[in-house]
């Protein structure tokens, strides 16, 4: 399956989990139902002994009671109305308070988020790699969480890339190595493509509603077995007790017919993540040696913690002891020997107090370079690329920026290689195709693209205001001064001093950075940029509308920037409605990816009918009867009508986003060549449409 068939999959599983959690609502219910009429039968039958008795002395022909009747409509309506209304609120309670995505989940599992600019060497480990993954997959750097636990394993939460979380244990941490945990870390963004986290998190919340029948039952038995008083309040509050228990039980059995559902939906769907982590890393090894130190490690995966075993599916290992029915994940050997069929089966112990030396501060990945030994950082690239832009190839200077005495200016790096495809356009045709599966090529591409990011940038992007500074930095004007001023001083009226020596400082790194590194020097940042407060976030909010502005005009960059930029920050700090689908066929919505394309077109081809011809083929396939429209005039179009237009698509099912992100490709790469600006704009409309789009590789390397 592609990514847009996984997405509809976790969808209709999550259809799927709904329908059987209403069919364990339904036997809860009957089960209490049968638990409150059994004890009222018990009570019928000593009051009718007693009345039977008492009419037995007075003599012959005295009444007796009726038979009891186990088909009683008043209690049953009560029973269910006040078993759903608890099931309700506690569905609806747990919800929304997973209802911050992913952040909201790993605090709620005990995490604490590793703050971006960290130089602790294991967890600079482990956000490298993230940013790595993250920049080679297209999607928003996560948040990274850190579980205070001994133990190896991880997770991944959200409801969508632009929420989402990554946790990982201090064991896994500390007692992985770099391409192990480069393993587990490409699990947990298959996860994130594929759908698993939403449905995951859906999953906490409609099956806690039953655990609440639980707990409420245990809490009613409390009450009735410690109650006292005369032998008459003794007796009912025992009978309490006793439906307490059986509520008790009633709600556990509940419980494990919950963890009947999360197991059968989980397991396939961990086979399933440990292969796409081995097709994004090309490296077998590291998955399974993380899978076999768990086995040799006297820890394991189990996590210990309040919340955990609601999240059990969500983690990379087992997190309890579970039946073979129950288990939320495969066996450890299986899981291996999928990956490494070799596999003997045993395990090499690991002792508790062993751990990684990551005394180079978790460097960058050796996938660029060739593999990385362990201790040993890989070979460096040249300094130079050939970097192809609208088909002209060039040699590249250092992106390091020119000011005498800078380090930048003493240590030549290499530069992202080439965004445009050659003539034949082969590659480019395939850019829907790598939506949502990122390959080793394209983690190699990150890698280089980071390495080729002056390094004063990189760490003023790790910083909140770095993070802002790099931001501000990337929108002054470069060619006009008069702009620029104007810019500079919208920026000096509503900066503080820190704040503008951190933007001198990194404007002339952005002045020199090559444009196809402004887009992942944004992704680095973003992360740093979730720690402004809600102050500093409008007024950043403003000064990037206002430096927008500053020309009177919006450019594709700008656009990008702030499409992407804001969309990935909104949601952390302002509360906002989860989108539902509301289109289920592209027919309803031709007007608007109509005007899609034909904005793509007109800006991606300076000639009138070659952006005809590219307008045409690619909406010819969204038309079979052949009545496609003609193109509109490029007068009709501006970015906001894009921008409106890109809202509503977002809005349509994954089957429908694939067409039209393959109707986007086909008008991008009509001519067999890409620009920086038609990758990024590229890359734009699939980011809204929640499609991570892996970035273009080169074909030309220095």
């Amino acid at each position: 399956m592609n990514f847009f068939q996984h997405q509809d999959s976790a969808r209709k599983k999550t259809t799927y989990s709904v329908i059987l959690f209403v069919l364990a609502c339904v036997a809860t219910i009957a089960a209490i139902y049968f638990v409150i009429v059994g004890v009222l039968y018990i009570g019928a039958q000593e009051s009718t002994n007693t009345y039977n008795n008492y009419n037995a002395a007075q003599g012959p022909g005295s009444s007796i009671v009726p038979p009891f009747s186990w088909w009683q409509l008043d209690v049953l309506m009560g029973v269910a109305g006040l078993t759903l209304t608890i099931i309700f609120f506690g569905s609806l309670y747990k919800t929304r308070q997973l209802g911050g995505g992913g952040p909201a989940v790993a605090r709620m599992l005990g995490g604490v988020e590793i703050q971006p600019g960290t130089r602790d060497p294991h967890q600079r480990k482990l956000l490298n790699i993230v940013e790595e993954m993250s920049i080679a997959s297209g999607t928003p750097v996560p948040s990274v969480f850190l579980l205070e636990d001994d133990s190896i394993n991880a997770f991944a939460a959200g409801f969508k890339p632009t929420d989402a979380a990554i946790g990982v244990t201090r064991g896994a941490i500390e007692k992985l190595t770099r391409d192990e945990l480069q393993g587990v870390v490409a699990h947990e963004f298959s996860h994130i493509f594929h759908g698993d986290m939403r449905l995951n998190i859906r999953l906490m919340g409609i099956l806690h509603g039953i655990m609440v029948i639980g707990l409420l039952g245990y809490f009613v038995m409390r009450i009735g077995f410690s109650a006292r008083g005369n032998d008459r309040a003794a007796a009912a509050a025992i009978g309490f007790g006793i439906v307490g228990l059986c509520v008790w039980i009633v709600g556990y059995i509940g419980l494990f017919f919950g963890n009947l559902i999360k197991s059968g939906i989980s397991r396939q769907r961990e086979f399933l993540a440990d292969a796409s982590a081995v097709q994004y890393t090309r490296n077998p090894d590291g998955i399974a040696g993380a899978l076999m130190k768990i086995g040799g490690y006297k820890r394991g995966s189990k996590v210990e913690g309040k919340h955990i075993q609601e999240a059990s599916h969500m983690f990379f290992g087992s997190v309890s002891r579970m039946s073979a029915l129950t288990a939320t994940h495969p066996p450890l050997d299986e899981r291996i020997r999928r990956i490494l069929p070799t596999f003997s089966g045993d395990f090499t112990p690991i002792r508790e107090d062993f751990v990684v030396d990551d005394s180079d501060g978790g460097a960058v990945s050796g996938l660029a370079g060739g593999s990385r030994r362990a201790g040993k950082k890989s070979k460096p690239q040249g300094a130079h690329a050939h970097v192809v832009i609208g088909g002209a190839a060039t040699a590249s200077a250092s992106t390091g920026a020119p000011a005498a005495g800078s380090s930048a200016a003493s240590a030549p790096r290499a530069v992202a290689p080439a965004l445009t495809e050659s003539s034949s356009g082969e590659g480019a045709r395939t850019m829907t195709e790598n939506i949502g599966k990122p390959t080793s090529q394209h983690l190699a591409y990150a890698v280089q693209m980071i390495a080729s990011i002056p390094k004063e940038l990189v760490e003023s992007a790790r910083e909140p205001y770095g993070a802002m500074s790099v931001v501000f930095g990337l929108l002054l004007d470069k060619g006009n001064q008069s702009v620029r001023q104007t810019q500079l001083t919208q920026l000096q009226s509503t900066m503080d001093a820190r704040a503008l020596a951190e933007l001198q400082r990194v404007v002339p790194f952005t002045d020199s950075l090559h444009p196809a590194l402004r887009l992942p020097l944004i992704d680095l940042a973003i992360p740093a940029l979730r720690q402004l407060s809600l102050d500093q976030y409008n007024l950043f909010s403003s000064n990037v509308q206002a430096l927008i502005q500053a020309d009177q005009q919006v450019d594709l960059f700008e656009f990008t920037l702030h499409k992407m930029l804001f969309r990935h920050l909104r949601g952390h700090l302002l509360p906002s409605a989860k989108l539902q689908i509301q289109y289920y066929s592209i027919n309803n919505l031709l007007n608007e990816v109509s005007d899609l394309i034909a904005a793509l077109s007109h800006w991606g081809h300076t000639d009138p009918s070659e952006a005809q011809k590219a307008f045409a083929a690619a909406v010819a396939p969204l038309y079979p009867s052949g009545t496609a429209p003609a193109m509109p005039d490029a007068s009709q179009f501006s970015l906001m009508h894009f921008d409106r237009a890109l809202t509503a698509v977002s809005l349509a099912a994954p089957p429908i986003k694939e067409r039209v992100l393959a109707a986007c490709n086909v008008c991008v790469a009509f001519d067999g060549q890409i620009t920086i600006n038609e990758a990024e704009m590229f890359r734009a409309i699939a980011d809204a449409l929640d499609c991570p789009s892996p970035p273009l590789l080169a074909t030309t390397f220095g």
